[in-house]
């Protein structure tokens, strides 16, 4: 109700609210407010991916944005706003939402349809004909796969970089795991058979970093850390860094972004770099 966002927690992690606390709590009203672009173009309940991860893009290096209220739909709870990087407020002609209006973006894969409504992750298998129904954004799949941990428009050196992931050949089974399924134009996908390993290296991470001196770290844009989210750490690039003491990562196993303070990354030893990175860009073909 503050955050915006879904999550899915245990019932033994619920507490009722205290009756004597319950009155200063609902006096203060939620705070996530449910927002749309207003003024695009017609028919965009259709979302191309192009259109998606543009905007993605725009806002998730951005600490703050100002916005303009054009109006207010309350029969479904949503505010018709203008969107705005602090430079550019008020000018309307620069504002996020005509920069992506005037954008060639909504002209490719008519048939993608966005929904509001969560989704939660799943398993699923495919076989080795079916392997090319997913394609990374960058190209092939056979030609993107070593790559397919890094995050689009990330520039890390090779040299950095753990070895690529397998490929199995045509005809062969593959089990994935879907991490992040925004639309059918952009979802990430883990190898199955692989995740038993990524488990393995998570909790090394944890024992090594639980232990290791806490040092001050030189934070580089597009370098490889590791980063501690909730209670694990995770291998991260970071996208961007904020004026507020927190940087925009991008987790190189799992396929989300995260934001993260500065105070929870430490450098990624090369002993955690020997597994390829887990995460595969993909969208389906056709």
């Amino acid at each position: 109700m503050d955050s915006g966002t879904v999550a899915t927690v245990k019932v033994s992690e619920l507490k009722e609210i205290p009756p004597q606390f319950l009155r200063e709590v609902v006096a203060i009203p939620p705070q996530a407010l449910k927002c749309c672009l207003a003024d695009l173009p017609p028919n965009t309940g259709m979302w191309t991916p192009d259109a998606v991860l543009w905007l993605r893009d725009a806002v998730i290096n951005c600490p703050e944005f100002s916005m303009k209220v054009i109006q207010q739909d309350a029969s479904k709870g949503i505010a018709h706003i203008y969107l705005f990087a602090p430079e550019n407020y008020p000018d309307m002609d620069r504002s996020i939402n005509r920069q992506i209006k005037n954008a060639d973006l909504w002209k490719h894969q008519k048939d993608v349809f966005l929904s509001v409504t969560p989704s939660g992750t799943t398993s699923t298998k495919a076989t080795g004909d079916a392997v090319p129904a997913l394609q990374l954004s960058s190209g092939k799949l056979e030609k993107s796969f070593p790559d397919s941990g890094r995050e689009p428009g990330s520039a890390v050196s090779t040299l950095d970089m753990p070895p690529p992931l397998s490929l199995p050949k045509p005809g062969d089974l593959m089990d994935i795991y879907v991490s992040v399924a925004c639309h059918p134009g952009h979802f990430v996908v883990q190898p199955w058979n692989e995740l038993n390993n990524l488990y393995a290296l998570m909790e090394e991470m944890i024992l090594y970093y639980s232990r290791a001196e806490e040092k001050p770290v030189t934070i580089e844009k597009n370098k490889l850390y590791a980063a501690k989210i909730g209670d694990e750490w995770y291998r991260v690039i970071i996208k961007g860094v904020l004026r507020n003491g927190f940087l925009s990562v991008y987790e190189l196993d799992y396929g989300k972004h995260e934001f993260v303070s500065v105070q929870k990354v430490q450098p990624l030893l090369d002993i955690f770099r020997r597994l390829p990175f887990q995460a595969i860009t993909a969208q389906l073909a056709g």
